[in-house]
């Protein structure tokens, strides 16, 4: 676990207004999920900040292609037994 506080330059929101965002990805070949979020907000031209977050988390090629082949058991369509 780890982390990092980053300053970055970037425009504030119009004054008086909160504004946010969600970017969801997958990676089909490590079966991997990245997220990001963030919030930014402006008190009439006095005071604005801005919050992000971000993270994600994958497998390895060969084991996400092993768990793969076990969920759809070549060609014989989507497998419901262990």
């Amino acid at each position: 676990m780890g982390g990092a506080l980053i300053s970055v330059d970037e425009k504030p929101a119009a004054p008086g207004k909160t504004i946010g965002d969600v970017n969801l990805g997958f990676g089909s070949n490590t079966l991997g999920i990245n997220l990001d979020a963030g919030v930014k907000s402006a008190k009439q031209n006095v005071l604005f900040y801005g919050f992000r977050f971000g993270g994600q988390s994958h497998t390895s090629m060969f084991r996400a292609k092993a768990m793969m082949q076990k969920i759809f058991r070549r060609g014989r369509g989507l497998c419901t037994e262990q």
